[in-house]
């Protein structure tokens, strides 16, 4: 999403808890590099309807409070590095995760590298 100002972001933040979304089981079954950024990326070769659907929402709440998004496709990764060389060839076993929150997270550049900090999270599954 980006940086945004605190009065869309309390927006956001307000519309959020509308959202209805499932529990997420995903299978993180491969390595994926962009060169472009030099990150090390673990994916997924099928991304859940689950996430799909969250994602969904997401952009429609996100969009309605005046934010544009990137127009790629979303999909599902967790940063294992940065400043690698691109196509690891490093064979990986699938990691199943299992997620039952989503949260809003802040990335903060520092001395160190990255830090990601929550700022608040939200249950998944039906009320």
């Amino acid at each position: 999403m980006g940086r945004v100002d605190d009065k869309i972001e309390r927006s956001i933040r307000r519309s959020i808890p509308d959202i209805t979304a499932e529990p997420i089981t995903i299978f993180f079954d491969q390595l994926t590099s962009r060169s472009d950024a030099g990150v090390l990326c673990l994916t997924s070769s099928k991304q859940p309807q689950q996430i799909i659907d969250l994602v969904e929402q997401l952009k429609i709440v996100i969009g309605d409070c005046g934010v544009e998004l990137d127009s790629r496709p979303y999909t599902a990764h967790v940063t294992l590095a940065r400043k690698v060389q691109p196509n690891p060839t490093t064979m990986l076993t699938s990691i199943c995760w299992h997620a039952i929150s989503f949260a809003l997270v802040e990335s903060v550049s520092t001395a160190r590298g990255v830090d990601y900090q929550v700022l608040e999270s939200w249950p998944l599954g039906y009320s």
